[in-house]
């Protein structure tokens, strides 16, 4: 479930954790994201977003029965997706690192088998980027783009564009293309 949110709704570490059962209404198809989790001396603490603004995101339809499943295996007493098991309420961060890690390696020892390599250094941020990289070859305009990732600015979002663009682009070919159109 945390994967698929931070690798396919481009969400924040802090926002992902921050999910309450009521963030999802499963009738409009959609995810609320409203608030994050900042952690002091482990303990989850309750903030705003990072850019303080709520954003709405729709829930791809392969994800919609995965949702309800997860949402319903939940304990129905807390409403946190990712709590705390001893105490109820939102995870701690160490718990978290627990579970990402040994999430991590399953999904290594599964790489290895297809022969496919992973980084060492993989983090949520990382599946954040595979997102923004996504919008962009879809072709999502830049203020859509802004408003999925939760971005204040579209300058941090025109950033990953251009940066895409750049990696992407021949510029030479383009030019040459351009000239040989007669313009």
């Amino acid at each position: 479930m945390y994967i698929t949110l931070i690798r396919y709704y481009g969400l924040r570490k802090e926002e992902a954790l921050a999910l309450v059962k009521s963030d999802f209404d499963f009738n409009r198809k959609t995810i609320w994201i409203q608030h994050a989790v900042k952690f002091v001396s482990n303990r989850p603490t309750e903030k705003e977003t990072k850019n303080g603004e709520e954003r709405i995101l729709y829930i791809l339809p392969d994800h919609m029965h995965k949702f309800m499943a997860f949402i319903l295996s939940c304990d129905d007493s807390d409403p946190h997706l990712f709590r705390n098991l001893k105490e109820g309420g939102w995870i701690t961060h160490q718990s978290f690192r627990r579970k990402f890690n040994s999430i991590l390696s399953k999904v290594k020892m599964e790489a290895e088998k297809n022969d496919i390599e992973i980084p060492d250094d993989l983090t949520s941020h990382i599946f954040r980027h595979g997102f923004a990289t996504d919008l962009y070859y879809a072709g999502i305009g830049l203020k859509d783009a802004q408003y999925l990732l939760g971005h204040k600015t579209a300058t941090v979002t025109m950033g990953i564009y251009a940066h895409l663009d750049n990696e992407n682009t021949d510029v030479r070919d383009r030019l040459i293309q351009y000239h040989r159109q007669g313009k």
